[in-house]
C-alpha cells in the first residue's frame, strides 16, 4: 500500500513540473470525449491564420451575402496570448449577438463585386457604390466607398465562402458608416470587445 502511495505522489509531482503535458492531456481528453466544439475550434483557428490566403482577382467577383462574424489570429503567438481558439469562438458568438442588434443578420448585408473593379453594398434598405482593388501579395482588398469609408481588409476565400477580415478600427469605421445613430450603444460594446484582444482580425463571413 505504501508503495502505491509513493507512486501516486510521484505522478502528482511530475504533473506539477510538466504543465505543458497536462494541458495537452486535457485537450486530448476533450477531443477523445467527442467535444465537437473543441475539435472545430482547433481546425478553424489553424485554417484561418492570416497569411494562408491564395486568392486571385478572378475569385472575388460575385454576389456575397452575410452569414456571421469571422475571426482570424495574426499569428500563433497571438492565438496563444488570446488564450486559445476557444476564446476566439466566444468572441465570435458575442459579436454575432451585437451585430444582430444593429441589423446584421444572415443575408441582410450583401456585397457585389464586379470584374470592372466596382462594388456595391446593400444594407438596411440602402445601397452604396464604390470600388475595390486587390493586392494578391498581401491578400488584401482595398474598399473605397467615397465619402462613406475607405478601408483595407484581408480576404480569405474557400469555395463559396469568403471572409473579409479587418483591423478593429477599420471594422468600426465600416459599422459606424452603415448603421443608424440608435446603434451607438451597441457599437461601443463592439469596440470594447475588440479592444480587449490584440493580434486578432475581425470581420464578416460571406457566402456566394
Amino acid at each position: 500500500m505504501k508503495r502505491i502511495y509513493l507512486i501516486l505522489i510521484g505522478i502528482l509531482i511530475a504533473s506539477v513540473n510538466l504543465p505543458a503535458q497536462n494541458s495537452l492531456s486535457n485537450l486530448f481528453n476533450k477531443l477523445t470525449s467527442g467535444d465537437n466544439n473543441t475539435i472545430n475550434s482547433v481546425i478553424n483557428t489553424v485554417t484561418d491564420i492570416i497569411g494562408n490566403n491564395k486568392v486571385t482577382d478572378d475569385d472575388i467577383p460575385g454576389r456575397w451575402c452575410y452569414q456571421g462574424s469571422a475571426i482570424a489570429f495574426e499569428s500563433e503567438n497571438a492565438l496563444n496570448n488570446a488564450g486559445g481558439s476557444i476564446i476566439g469562438d466566444q468572441v465570435s458568438k458575442k459579436l454575432d449577438t451585437y451585430l444582430a442588434k444593429i441589423g446584421l443578420k444572415e443575408n441582410t448585408f450583401v456585397m457585389t463585386f464586379s470584374a470592372d473593379k466596382s462594388v456595391s453594398l446593400q444594407f438596411a434598405g440602402k445601397a452604396y457604390s464604390g470600388t475595390w482593388e486587390y493586392d494578391q501579395e498581401k491578400a488584401e482588398i482595398r474598399l473605397n466607398f467615397a465619402k462613406l469609408f475607405k478601408v483595407n481588409c484581408l480576404v480569405d476565400i474557400k469555395g463559396t465562402s469568403m471572409n473579409l477580415l479587418f483591423k478593429a478600427d477599420a471594422l468600426l469605421k465600416v459599422l459606424k458608416s452603415i448603421s443608424s445613430k440608435s446603434s451607438n450603444a451597441t457599437l461601443k460594446l463592439i469596440s470594447s470587445t475588440l479592444n480587449s484582444y490584440t493580434g486578432m482580425r475581425v470581420g464578416f463571413e460571406l457566402k456566394k
